[in-house]
């Protein structure tokens, strides 16, 4: 398994000369922000100061004159900066949407509940989180939580958590309404923590004074970020969720910033002549997050039968992990209808940030289906990507029936690879075998569950 591992991440660096599907590059340090082609042109695609930003009072905008983070939001860039401002910037018109003052500010994340949470540096020392419906120099904090170098915040949507990176320690951090409450802590395996972003579904890559590792949320466990795991003053990691490629910063010998834009994996790097760097992100927007309560979930939706005031029908669903982010997808069924002997249509729907989104659909029994990870879910190229394969058995008589399996992308579902085979009573042994192979104990393990829907259109899974 560590072999493993350590190839997916290899994989999932990438190679640089692949210039096609590459989202634009953020980037950030003094006073402007702004973004560039990823493919080697120099126009800026995209700039901002806080002066085009007429919200922003004249007497706060020196508090950007040192940005050091910068996120990108549907629609809306969140940025901060070492001179004590935050500010969330729609990016079509510029407008300011909120801003406050945070002493050296480092890093903020967007949380459900109309929230921001801002890690605040040496002097501030703490994370602090206020009201986007509330702008102004002097707005004070919803919540306050002590983390001495406070540098990196990043919301964990998965598990409806926030990790917030200081000096020493990663913080594992639920919140309510009115607290943030530690509910684990975890030491740095070297100190000086500065950079904190997702790696993969379940891992957070960060960078401290000499180091990068990579952070197994599952296992809980700091490993060796291994492209870059003894390089020194690395400001900014980030990695591409289309393509896989990473983008990564570190400062010059004598300064906190460079010139120079690095790639991994080959190595390659990208002069910005005059430039003073501290980071830089892929422009790929992530959502706005929302609580898990709000998320639109079909199979909660009551479904009337096909047939004329037939009232509503039960339906089944199997919840699965089809795309390995540790996140519950579905298989939903039809109505009974629908189904016969051999089976019949399934919706698959994957768990994604702002809800589950249809990707195809297959054709299966429940008593016959099982489920494996796809060798090319660790492809470089996210288009021919596929997570799972669904292995089905559609039965057409007492002894023969259709074998094969589905293929699960990041938006699609492949058609049937199948042959005849020949199960059963009366059938043969290597088709009994092959059967039995495929479904007496699915690699990815699922769960199949009924719906009962009451007479008002509740509709409950058992």
């Amino acid at each position: 398994m560590r072999f493993l591992r350590c190839f997916f991440l290899i994989a999932l660096v990438g190679q640089l000369g692949q210039g096609k599907g590459w989202a634009d590059l953020i980037v950030c340090g003094m006073e402007k922000v702004f973004t560039i082609p990823a493919d080697g042109g120099r126009n800026h695609v995209w700039e901002w100061t806080a002066e085009l930003s007429a919200e922003i009072p004249e007497s706060m905008r020196s508090a950007f004159a040192t940005t050091d983070d910068c996120k990108s939001y549907l629609g809306c860039l969140l940025i901060t900066s070492s001179s004590g401002g935050v500010a969330l910037v729609e990016k079509e018109t510029k407008k300011c949407l909120f801003f406050t003052k945070v002493r050296n500010a480092h890093s903020a994340c967007l949380l459900p509940g109309n929230l921001v949470a801002v890690a605040s540096s040496f002097g501030g020392d703490q994370l602090v989180i206020f009201d986007l419906g509330k702008s102004g120099t002097q707005v004070a904090p919803k919540m306050r939580l002590p983390l001495y170098g406070a540098h990196g915040v990043e919301w964990d949507w998965r598990r409806e958590c926030l990790w917030a990176l200081g000096t020493d320690v990663l913080l594992k951090i639920e919140m309510n309404d009115s607290e943030a409450l530690v509910i684990e802590e975890f030491k740095l395996p070297t100190p000086g923590g500065h950079d904190l972003t997702w790696w993969s579904a379940s891992e957070l890559v960060l960078s401290v004074d000499h180091h990068c590792y990579l952070f197994s949320v599952g296992e809980k466990k700091f490993n060796p970020f291994l492209p870059l795991a003894d390089e020194a003053k690395v400001k900014s990691i980030h990695r591409s969720r289309k393509t896989g490629k990473m983008v990564w910063h570190r400062g010059a010998k004598e300064t906190w910033w460079s010139d120079t834009i690095r790639f991994a994996q080959p190595e390659e790097t990208r002069a910005l002549e005059g430039g003073k760097i501290y980071k830089v992100r892929w422009d790929e927007p992530r959502m706005r997050p929302i609580h898990s309560s709000d998320i639109a979930d079909p199979s909660v939706k009551p479904q009337l039968g096909i047939v004329k005031n037939g009232g509503y029908v039960e339906r089944s669903r199997i919840i699965v992990d089809l795309d390995g982010d540790g996140m519950d997808d579905i298989l939903l069924s039809g109505g009974p209808e629908e189904f016969g002997t051999m089976g019949g249509p399934w919706s698959v729907l994957l768990r994604r940030e702002e809800g589950f989104a249809r990707v195809g659909e297959v054709w299966a029994h429940p008593a016959a289906i099982s489920f494996e990870e796809d060798q090319s879910r660790i492809s470089k190229d996210f288009k021919t990507r596929r997570y799972t394969r669904i292995w089905a058995y559609l039965k057409s008589s007492g002894r023969v029936g259709s074998f094969g399996y589905y293929r699960v992308g990041d938006s699609v579902v492949d058609e049937l690879q199948g042959v005849e085979i020949y199960p059963g009573d009366g059938g043969t042994s290597l088709g009994n075998a092959l059967y039995g192979a495929a479904f007496r104990e699915s690699p990815i393990p699922f769960r199949v569950e009924r719906s009962l829907t009451s007479v008002t259109g509740n509709v409950t899974w058992q």
